[in-house]
Formats: C-alpha cells, sequence, structure tokens
C-alpha cells in the first residue's frame, strides 16, 4: 500500500526557496526605501527652497518700500558702519560705487516744518543748538512730531544744515498751527537769514541702514548715531540664509546710469544652518543654492548727490 505525503510536508517550502524569496523581499524593501527617501529628501529641500525664496522676496520688498520712502542716494557701508567710496568698472560698462556689506540712507519722515519766525526777517545762528518750527495742525497737511535721533534738514546757500534732534516741546500756538522748540545734539554749523515774508522751511529724516553679516541680512530702524552693530536690539532680522562664501557677502554697488545712481543688489541664498545636512549629504542631487539681482532705484531719480 503507498503512502500519502502530509498537507504540512507539501506545504513545506526548501530552505533555497526562503532564500530566494528573502532576498527578493529585500531587494523590493530597499527600492522602495530609496524611493521614499528620496521623495523625502526632495520634499524637504522644496520646503526650504520655497522658504528661502519667500525670505528673500520679502526683504526686497521692505527694501524697496524703504528706499522709495527716502531722501538721499543711499551711501555704501562695511560691516564696521564705514562708508565704502572703492570705484570699479560694471559688467554693463558703467562706473560703480562698491561692492559693500550694505548701505545706509535718508528715509522721509516728512514735513513742512516752518522756521519762526514764518513772516517777518529772521535768522539761525551756526552756534545754534536748538529752533522753533511752525507745524500745521489740520488733518490734510499736519506733520509728524519729531523723535529722538532723527534729523532736521535745513536748506542754506552754502548748504544743508543736518541736524539730529534730542528733544522738543511745544512752545506756541496760533489757528490750524502749533510752534515746537526743537533742540539738537550739537550746533547747526551753519548761518541762515531770510527776509520778511520768505518763509524757510525744513523736512524731517531717519538715517537708515541694511546690512549683511554673518549671513544674516539686518535693518537698521535707527542709525544715527550709529548703534552697536551686534546688538539684536539696534536691528530687525529680515533673513538669517545668506551665502557665505568668498566674494557673496558684499552684495551691495552703486552704478552710474546716464547720470542717475541706482543702488544694484545680487543676493545668493543657502538654506538654513540646522538644515544643511540635507545638502552636505545630497549635494550634487537636491542643492538649495540660489542667487537674486535687484536693481533698486530711490525716489531720488535722477540724482547724483545725496
Amino acid at each position: 500500500m503507498r503512502k500519502t505525503q502530509s498537507r504540512a510536508a507539501i506545504a513545506a517550502l526548501t530552505l533555497v526557496e526562503t532564500l530566494i524569496y528573502a532576498a527578493m523581499g529585500c531587494v523590493v524593501s530597499l527600492i522602495a526605501y530609496s524611493a521614499l527617501r528620496s521623495a523625502a529628501i526632495l520634499a524637504v529641500k522644496n520646503t526650504n527652497l520655497n522658504r528661502s525664496h519667500d525670505d528673500l522676496r520679502s526683504s526686497y520688498d521692505r527694501l524697496a518700500r524703504h528706499l522709495l520712502a527716502g531722501s538721499s542716494v543711499p551711501t555704501l557701508i562695511d560691516t564696521a558702519g564705514a562708508t565704502v567710496s572703492t570705484s570699479y568698472t560694471a559688467a554693463s560698462g558703467n562706473t560703480a560705487t562698491g561692492p559693500a556689506a550694505g548701505f545706509v540712507f535718508d528715509r522721509n519722515i516728512g514735513g513742512p516744518y516752518v522756521l519762526d519766525p514764518d513772516t517777518a526777517a529772521g535768522s539761525l545762528a551756526a552756534t545754534a543748538t536748538s529752533a522753533n518750527f511752525w507745524v500745521s495742525t489740520t488733518a490734510l497737511a499736519t506733520a509728524p512730531m519729531p523723535s529722538v535721533g532723527e534729523i532736521f534738514i535745513i536748506p542754506t546757500p552754502t548748504g544743508s544744515i543736518r541736524a539730529s534732534v534730542v528733544s522738543w516741546s511745544v512752545s506756541g500756538s496760533a489757528a490750524n498751527r502749533r510752534r515746537i522748540l526743537v533742540n539738537f545734539s550739537a550746533p547747526v554749523g551753519q548761518s541762515l537769514s531770510w527776509g520778511a515774508n520768505e518763509p524757510q522751511s525744513a523736512r524731517l529724516v531717519k538715517r537708515e541702514a541694511f546690512l549683511v553679516t554673518n549671513s544674516q541680512l539686518r535693518y537698521y530702524p535707527a542709525f544715527s548715531p550709529m548703534p552697536v552693530l551686534s546688538n539684536s536690539a539696534t536691528f530687525r532680522l529680515l533673513t538669517d540664509q545668506l551665502s557665505t562664501m568668498n566674494g557673496e557677502q558684499t552684495p551691495f554697488s552703486v552704478e552710474q546710469i546716464s547720470g542717475d545712481r541706482i543702488l544694484t543688489s545680487t543676493l545668493q541664498v543657502r538654506e538654513r544652518k540646522d538644515a544643511q545636512w540635507i545638502s552636505n549629504n545630497e549635494s550634487n542631487s537636491y542643492n538649495t543654492y540660489f542667487q537674486l539681482h535687484v536693481n533698486l532705484p530711490s525716489r531720488l531719480r535722477p540724482a547724483t548727490t545725496n
């Protein structure tokens, strides 16, 4: 009589078959892991790149807004706040100044501020450390009250007076206007005189700066007097993703174009430091580096002097 095999014996796999199926499972798992890993890295890379674009776009938006509110052509500065005056020939063939780590400029605050007296003959001595101004109080013509550190610019026949505000107080009033006494940080340095019915006016500006240092683009809302540049309380961080490679920490220049002076900027961006392990491991395939070149005209166009 023939013996029959049990069901368990028939269903069992040999060792060779088990090894083959295990190898096939490993191959499939490796393919799936590789695909998931590549997709995860690509997703993180795209997220970082989009964030970099957003940071840089918002930074340039702020740069443009402030320059369009400026009342002077930007002056280039280095990381210590010193003026940069080095000239060179730009790729366009135009004469340019720079490159530099940042720039400083006057942002217009308001005006007019009419020197007292406003109807009779008057004068302002070069040694004066204060002055009276008339300011309108009507809703559509009122000028903002000055703040400490802001600067009154008073035109004179021999150049403009730049007087930094240390304090002010109300010194009088009349119909639809107010007189304020403004104290300055130093003598005005130039004299000014005027005749009857020749009112002299001033405008109020604020010294501001943008500066690239330590992979950061910083905005200094008050740059007169120059603050401690490393003190985080004196600036606002716009982005911390700027490239630190040689030659990429001085992105600003001022180019002379047909008698006009245009601020140019080329910023290079990399991902934030806490995400650099991705680009270090996948630098050839998933590099988040990019650069953006922008021309930033001020509201003074054309202009060749501050």
